[in-house]
């Protein structure tokens, strides 16, 4: 088996069935990032509208991945969460500050090398503009 060294919760961007069906992401959503550095959710506010093609493709917070090998073939299960807001998570400002709740988790497996490109690519034009403060 080979070594990977994946994060434990890593923000990505992927498809989300939910999400394409009510045409989102929309200017003005909120979105949920992963701050590598802070170690924490941060929600961030769509910008712009993207075209009809990029409905479905929201960030999302992916955790915990776990390696298992079949037939010499290594593959990883991991959790997601769609990140934005009323989809698979809530937000909620309670005058001071945001605080979350994960609403909906969904489980999937890719093969490794999938996961790896999934992990390494890292969507630096994705449609948001600013943390969100209030």
């Amino acid at each position: 088996m080979k070594k990977y060294n994946f994060p434990e919760t890593v923000c990505r961007t992927y498809r989300c069935t939910t999400c394409a069906e009510n045409h989102q992401p929309k200017k003005g959503t909120i979105v949920t990032t992963f701050g590598s550095d802070s170690q924490s959710f941060l929600p961030f506010v769509i910008d712009h509208v993207p075209s009809p093609t990029a409905w479905g493709l929201t960030l999302h917070l992916i955790f915990l991945p776990e390696i298992t090998t079949m037939n010499d073939i290594d593959f990883v299960s991991f959790e997601t969460v769609c990140g934005i807001n009323g989809c698979g998570i809530q937000w909620e400002f309670d005058g001071k500050e945001w605080s979350h709740t994960i609403l909906r988790r969904i489980f999937c497996t890719l093969k490794a090398n999938q996961f790896q490109a999934l992990i390494n690519y890292k969507d630096q034009d994705y449609y948001v503009e600013s943390y969100v403060e209030r």
